[in-house]
């Protein structure tokens, strides 16, 4: 998204303006993510997630809002690294 940049933290993605200041929070909840990755039309984010029970997948969210989809699912952590 022009003009701003995200921002992943422990429990969730968020994203910021050039000032600085959270403007959009994506998720938010008790599982792990990371490695937020944009997608070349600047209008999803690539993630890792990680939940309580140990699961982990690369899931994708569109910044116009709802719920994230698994996009990779399976045993052991994955990274996603772009969208090629």
């Amino acid at each position: 998204m022009p003009g701003s940049r995200f921002l992943s933290y422990d429990s969730g993605l968020a994203l910021v303006g050039q000032d600085g200041g959270i403007h959009t929070v994506l998720v938010d909840d008790d599982v792990n993510r990371s490695a937020p990755v944009w997608s070349p039309d600047g209008r999803a984010l690539a993630f890792s997630h990680r939940a309580s029970d140990g699961s982990a997948d690369i899931r994708v969210i569109a910044l116009s809002g709802g719920e994230a989809i698994v996009l990779l699912a399976g045993p052991g952590w994955k990274t996603p690294t772009d969208w090629r």
